[in-house]
């Protein structure tokens, strides 16, 4: 058999790597059930997509495919409300997707509100909370 593929290798190649490894992970996870009981496992595959907050063209393509999925929301962004009502009316789950400091990696990418090492458990409770 030969599979023509017109895509590059690096776009294509991580995610064939993805699903072989998802596939592997649920065959190995039912096989694991059936020794331990007779019942068969119902292998579920969450999709979480993140960065919605930020005004992407892709956002609406995304929320689009009519697929159940996850949206992660960035908050403190211009468009985090807006988006976060949109996901919210469509029917999606809707998660947070808290900035957070790194060991490596610049402050400045992290963002207004993110939560980072230097703050008290108020500030960062505060910080939280405001976010949600």
């Amino acid at each position: 058999m030969i599979i023509l593929i017109r895509h590059p290798l690096r776009v294509i190649l991580p995610l064939v790597m993805t699903l072989l490894l998802v596939t592997g992970l649920v065959y190995i996870g039912s096989q694991v059930n059936r020794k331990a009981n007779s019942e068969p496992l119902n292998p579920e595959i969450a999709i979480v997509i993140d960065d919605f907050g930020i005004d992407n063209p892709g956002t609406q393509q995304m929320l689009a495919l009519k697929i159940p999925l996850t949206a992660a929301v960035m908050p403190n962004l211009l468009y985090t409300k807006q988006e976060a009502e949109l996901i919210h009316k469509l029917g999606y789950e809707i998660i947070l997707h808290m900035p957070v400091e790194a060991k490596t990696g610049r402050p400045e990418w992290l963002g207004t509100g993110a939560l980072t090492t230097g703050l008290s458990p108020e500030q960062l409770r505060s910080r939280l909370e405001d976010s949600l």
